[in-house]
């Protein structure tokens, strides 16, 4: 490309419809230009103009620069001008301006550092391109560089690198690098950190900043020409050159260098080391590696609980080689796990459960001076000890290939070539869409010139055989050459191997053949499940010609099948979904499969209670672990690899009291394998089949639970954050069991009789376990995509069919002696009206470890825990803010299939928890008699009431929480995080759990302890939205929390106020107004792929949310192949969830219909009036959410908020209100953290301490004080929260007393409220609960 040149002719996938121009601008930058179809332009729409079906605009810029050139004297300088570049630039100086204006326009922004490119890249609501376009352009080519903020993000890319030194390829990586010879670029330390960035300059007398400038002005200013940018957006092509040209113009950044820049002497460019195209360099030259610079063995200590061998091979570089893959051809034949495979012989004599091979995705490893191919095994314990036998088995595969010979012709086979080939080929015709950012961050990379270097060759790395320690990972590793005698023995063993364990991988049965998709319907009811598929030309023909204005819902069809065994022993609620969704032209179908117990079937086979034990549901939960696990091996050798090959990707998921498993990818084979699939899960192949039982083998099972289950418990404890997550959600769900726990279970109930009686018990309780599912399963299957209904309801009604044989076929003797055990027990225990003695049950249907946990009010739950690493820093704290209960009726239904007279009795309590229509006493006990019918019908329909207004309440509450977390994220991360340095991890996230809505803020800090964090985030957040901050532009003071007074102004200024109101009004921004704004632009993107919507899709499937069956019908199920009309139109109502969530919004931002003959004054009080209106809102749930109650008065002319009010009003006579906050922490032990004076006790600390550096051979009697300290420890810093709780919230709950609604007519309360039920002093009190 010359000068100014355009370039569309651009070789695209079948499937995609965007549209790319490549353009030059005049400074030498690439653009690559890309329209989205679907855009308001195409319509007829002015641009900004809302749309239903509009994606998100993005923008990447690569810079062909990265760590590789980082200065000698400031290593990290690259990643350090990252951090620094976006804050601020000379025409926009606010320090936070571009982020601010990027994430209240619905968008993200974020960056990353490689060794030869740098990456910048956001997304936007389509209206906000242009200016975020421009933010970003003057940071990149006139930015500030504030010396004031050089230390601030410092310290975050020191908390960064914090949260990398415990990840062991990060480390890995660093010790190669550490082994690379001092005067190459791959020697160098690309991460950066308070050492490199500041400690070590300043020893040699060395000014970081100096550096940082000469480092932007040599390779960022001035030098277009080496940068490539890519927009996605849908306006036109025209319109985005001309956007991109006037924006990215030398003449808008050529005086914009501030004082501070050009104070620093910028030196000449430096040629010799610049990046340069394959053009200018010669042809590659074969490259010789001494046999002493690579011939070596380097061990390193791990930090997770894993064991492997890594086998590297310095090469050329490949990135030339795009076209014929040769690395990726030689991995593909060493990292194959089919049988017969490398993998599938070190599995066989239970040496290995991984292995990876080829070159990996990093700059890395793959990049313009060399790539490193590499085979990477995760090995056993066993397989450790032959790790030199693993070695040999490599050996012999490839001495198996150079042997090769087909026929009388040597060489590797072509065949293996061209199905490699046909498979890539059909990949990229049908590559599904991609998010607007992503595409603009793939395609900016892919732009830059592919480079080449010739010093490649690594050096020398020999090392004595003495323990070393990298500098900055602080790795310990020992090198020592590999003995002449060891190569002899691999090269005797890999020929001598060669011909017995070592061959070639079979054809792929999975490749598709049938591209076929079904035919585009005009709306779901005239959806044709069962007419002929077309092929992909004939329905690219077809829609050429139709109309392009189609809507999400004239091409998905949605029908809902209910499915029953004939005759089966347990009848269940089987459901099949079926959407076949036209909108994307890829042959493909999503396929998810949810195998779960129903409520009341767990009850009779794990206990009578409605809550299971805390042993039984470990139990389970390890069983579900062990059992997936062991599938995914079996699974992975025989068909799920080679399906993936063949672009079919599978997952398997444990649950407790569910398996998940999902299929995605081409359609023709989906169905056949899932069948395969879930026939060896669940055995439910015929025993004259000729499938064994993958519970069978003796030396897997074995390998599975001590090699990857129990493993995987230890390292899920090694970070602190890990901890602080897995603790929130284990104390919020009753049946989500803490890592540490099932570890306890494993080690001491399966695994405790040792050798083969330990894997006796463990196979017991497996097959135990998948009785229990097979006995009572629900299966719920959903089918998105090119899949016709009639094939799916085959395909599924045989699923359910052979579930029906198994659960009639009692062969498991233990199984079913163990169920019947517990179901007699349980009757034993029950009384006649199904109670169990002296314990209150809620419903038989609903147990409460279906649900998540309503936290008690006024109170904080408190959790703390230990990372378990010695190496961990880093603390972490989850301050968890949990929305009152809405949901106290509909969950008693939501998984009936019938609804009983005692389930009524119990879900008609309405005033306090007493019984209502029916709860007449019995003469002998005084208990609830069983209603009559009209009494029985009467209470139906009030709990059908109750159930849609808490339905319609949680509505209106989750999507204003979705605003505040909108509102709130980048308030929080810039003050927390950009501005306070607490920690790289900062975040404000909304949390949906299990009909539970809450908010919760995150921090992970290198840097300070559990209760300064505490602290900073009530004062540094918390407070100013108490407090009144939560819209005023002044912020609270952090002492009283009160904002500044405004000065009375005179009756002139008000007047003239007054006069310059609608002008003021037009001109200005409503923050409640953007906000809504902001998430209505982001709600309206479509889906962008069959994948996005099938997720969409099927979560509400998994969470229960679509609940189209009669609760009240007691009929028999249909049988298999039976479908209702109403269960469809109800699918699909629950299916446009997300419509419903765009009605929402636009109904918050309608004005009156007198607004549009309105002048400019009454407009702009208009406009004034709901802004109020919003910010009312949000103010009303704000409080209930992080105060547990209201001093903000509802809108009670909005029919919504006068729902919400009642539902809060009703639901409040059962449980208390005020604030219900879980605080989990995780931290390092104090020996390792040395937060002494955080912990507030400095003798638990010294204790700790002593005991930890004590010698390890010492007796328990350090042990035992080391546990102690680490106690103590938690004991005060548990102390110190709650006392810092305490005097925060007493403000609050002292004066927030419970709102009193507006009232009118005669102060009547609208909307028919009930009363609030007076608080009690002693609930006013905030309790403190430790778990």
């Amino acid at each position: 490309m010359e000068g100014n040149a355009v370039f569309e002719d651009i070789l695209k996938p079948l499937s995609d419809k965007k549209a790319y121009r490549l353009v030059r601008l005049p400074s030498g930058m690439k653009v690559l230009l890309v329209h989205t179809p679907g855009s308001s332009t195409e319509s007829g729409k002015e641009i900004g103009e809302s749309n239903q079906e509009e994606l998100k605009a993005a923008a990447a810029l690569a810079v062909q620069v990265g760590s590789y050139s980082d200065p000698p004297d400031l290593e990290g300088c690259a990643h350090f001008l990252e951090h620094m570049i976006f804050m601020g630039s000379h025409k926009y100086p606010k320090e936070n301006e571009y982020d601010s204006f990027v994430s209240s326009n619905g968008g993200v922004c974020n960056a990353y550092t490689e060794g030869e490119y740098t990456v910048y890249h956001f997304d936007v609501n389509h209206s906000a391109l242009p200016h975020a376009l421009d933010l970003f352009a003057h940071c990149i080519f006139s930015p500030l560089l504030r010396q004031e903020a050089v230390d601030r993000e410092i310290k975050a890319i020191q908390n960064e690198f914090k949260l990398a030194v415990l990840d062991d390829d990060s480390r890995l990586q660093q010790v190669m690098s550490h082994q690379v010879r001092a005067d190459h670029v791959l020697h160098k330390f690309s991460w950066g950190n308070e050492a490199s960035l500041r400690q070590t300059p300043e020893s040699r007398g060395v000014d970081a900043y100096v550096k940082l400038v000469e480092f932007y002005n040599q390779f960022y200013k001035g030098q277009a020409s080496s940068m490539t940018l890519c927009v996605v957006s849908g306006r036109s092509l025209d319109e985005m050159e001309a956007l991109t040209r006037s924006t990215f113009a030398e003449a808008n950044f050529t005086a914009a260098s501030p004082s501070a820049l050009t104070s620093v002497s910028a030196p000449a460019p430096n040629t010799s080391s610049r990046l340069a195209s394959i053009a200018d360099w010669p042809a590659p030259e074969t490259l010789a590696v001494p046999t002493s610079a690579c011939s070596q063995l380097t061990r390193i200590v791990a930090i997770k609980n894993t064991h492997r061998l890594v086998l590297t091979w310095q090469i050329p570089s490949v990135l030339t080689e795009y076209r014929t893959k040769p690395a990726q051809y030689i991995g593909h034949i060493l990292g194959h796990e089919c049988p017969g495979s490398l993998l599938a012989r070190l599995k066989s004599k239970q040496w290995a459960s991984k292995l990876v091979a080829g070159i990996g995705g990093s700059n890395f490893e793959d990049n313009s001076y060399q790539a490193l191919f590499t085979v990477d095994v995760e090995l056993t314990d066993v397989g450790l000890v032959h790790w030199i036998d693993v070695v040999a088995l490599v050996n012999a595969t490839l001495e198996y290939l150079r042997r090769y010979k087909e026929g009388e012709q040597a060489g590797l086979p072509t065949w293996i070539f061209e199905e490699m080939q046909q498979l890539a080929q059909l990949t990229f015709d049908y590559m599904e869409e991609e998010e607007a950012e992503d595409i603009a961050e793939r395609l900016a990379v892919q732009c830059l010139p592919l480079l080449q270097r010739q010093d490649r060759d690594l050096g020398d790395r020999h090392v004595p055989d003495v323990a070393v320690e990298e500098p900055y990972f602080h790795v310990k590793y020992w090198n020592k050459p590999i003995s002449a005698a060891l190569y002899a023995h691999w090269d005797e063993r890999g020929r001598a191997l060669a011909a017995t364990e070592a061959s070639l991988p079979p054809p792929n049965p999975y490749v598709p053949r049938d591209l076929s998709l079904l035919p585009p319907a005009e709306s779901p009811a005239d959806a044709s499940p069962s007419a002929e598929p077309q092929t992909k030309r004939a329905r690219l023909t077809a829609a050429s010609s139709a109309t392009s204005a189609v809507t999400a819902t004239e091409s998905l069809a949605v029908s809902v099948t209910q499915l029953a065994a004939d005759g089966a022993a347990l009848q269940r609620n089987n459901w099949l979904y079926h959407c076949a969704d036209t909108r994307f032209d890829v042959p493909k179908v999503e396929v998810f499969v949810e195998v779960s117990l129903p409520a009341d079937a767990e009850l009779q086979l794990t206990q009578p209670l409605t809550q299971p034990s805390p042993s039984a549901l470990v139990q389970q939960a390890v069983c579900a672990d062990v059992l997936v696990a062991v599938a995914k091996d079996a699974l992975t050798s025989s068909a799920w690899y080679m399906a993936e090959l063949a672009g079919l990707d599978t997952d398997l998921t444990a649950r407790p009291s569910s398996v998940v498993f999902s299929v995605r990818g081409f359609h023709e084979h989906a169905l056949a394998l899932l069948r395969t699939s879930l026939d060896a899960l669940f055995a439910l192949a015929p025993a004259d089949s000729g499938d064994g039982d993958l519970l069978a083998d003796d030396g897997r099972l074995e390998r599975i639970v001590r090699n990857v289950v129990r493993k995987r418990y230890v390292d899920a404890q090694l970070t602190a954050q890990q901890v602080a997550q897995e603790m929130r959600l284990a104390a919020l769900m009753v049946d989500d069991v803490a890592s540490a726990d099932r570890l306890a279970f494993l080690d001491d109930e399966l695994l405790a009789a040792g050798g083969a009686k330990a894997m006796a018990a463990v196979r017991q309780a497996l097959l135990a376990y998948r009785q229990r599912l097979r006995l009572a399963a629900e299966v719920h299957v959903m089918v998105h995509g090119h899949v016709g209904r009639d094939k799916a309801t085959r395909e599924v009604a045989a699923l359910v069919q052979r579930f029906r044989h198994v659960a009639s076929d009692r062969s498991d003797a233990d199984a079913v002696a163990t169920a019947a055990a517990s179901k007699k027990k349980s009757a034993g225990r029950r009384g006649d009206d199904g109670a169990s003695d002296g314990a209150a049950v809620s419903s038989p249907h609903v147990p409460e470890h279906l649900l998540a946990r309503a936290l008690r009010a006024p109170a904080v739950s408190l959790v703390h825990r230990y990372a378990q690493s010695a190496l961990e820093e880093n603390a972490a704290l989850e301050v968890y803010f949990q929305f009152p209960s809405l949901m106290f009726t509909a969950p008693l239904i939501r998984r009936s299939r019938a609804l009983q007279p005692s389930a009524v009795v119990a879900a008609g309590a309405s005033d306090g928890g007493k019984p209502t229509r029916g709860g007449r006493a019995t003469k002998k006990t005084g208990g609830p008699q069983a209603p009559t019918a009209a009494e029985v019908a009467q209470q139906l329909q009030d709990i059908d009431t109750q159930r849609r207004e808490e339905e319609a309440a949680y509505f209106v509450v989750w999507m204003a929480l979705q605003l505040l977390e909108q509102h709130w994220s980048e308030p929080f991360f810039d003050r927390l995080r950009s501005q306070l340095q607490l920690g790289y991890l900062v975040d404000c996230s909304i949390r949906e759990t299990r009909q539970q809505l809450g908010m919760c803020l995150r921090v992970v800090s290198a840097t300070h302890g559990a209760t300064q964090l505490l602290t900073h985030v009530l004062e540094d957040f918390v407070r100013q939205q108490l407090s009144g901050g939560l819209f005023d532009s002044a912020a609270p003071t952090a002492a009283t929390g009160a904002a500044p007074q405004k000065k009375k102004k005179s009756a002139a200024e008000d007047g003239a106020k007054e006069a310059a109101a609608p002008a003021a009004a037009a001109a200005t921004t409503f923050a409640a107004t953007k906000l809504v704004e902001s998430l209505l632009a982001r709600k309206q993107q479509p889906d962008v792929s069959i994948g996005d919507a099938a997720q969409r899709h099927w979560s509400l499937v998994e969470d229960r949310l679509l609940d189209w069956r009669p609760f009240a019908s007691t009929a028999a199920a249909p049988s298999c192949g039976s479908s209702s009309d109403g269960a469809a139109a109800a699918a699909i109502l629950s299916f446009q969830l997300r419509e419903r969530q765009v009605a929402f919004l636009q109904s918050l931002l309608q004005l009156p219909e007198r607004a549009a003959s309105a002048d400019a004054a009454k407009t702009a009080a208009l406009l004034k009036a709901r802004e109020q209106r919003l910010q009312r809102y949000l103010r009303y749930v704000a409080e209930w959410l992080l105060l547990g109650r209201a001093t903000t008065a509802p809108d009670l002319a909005d029919p919504q908020m006068v729902v919400l009010e009642r539902v809060l009003t009703r639901n409040s006579g059962l449980s208390a209100e005020g604030v219900r906050l879980l605080v989990s922490i995780a931290e390092p032990k104090p020996s390792h953290a040395q937060r002494d004076a955080d912990a507030g006790d400095e003798a638990a600390s010294a204790a700790a301490n002593d005991s930890v550096n004590a010698d390890a051979d010492s007796d328990g009697d350090d042990s035992d004080a080391a546990d102690d300290a680490d106690r103590a420890h938690q004991r005060a810093v548990q102390q110190q929260c709650q006392d810092l709780l305490r005097t925060f919230f007493a403000p609050f709950v002292a004066s927030s007393a419970p709102s009193q609604p507006s009232t009118s007519q005669g102060g009547k309360r609208s909307g028919g409220a009930a009363k609030r039920r007076p608080q009690k002093a002693a609930e006013d009190e905030l309790k403190f609960v430790t778990l």
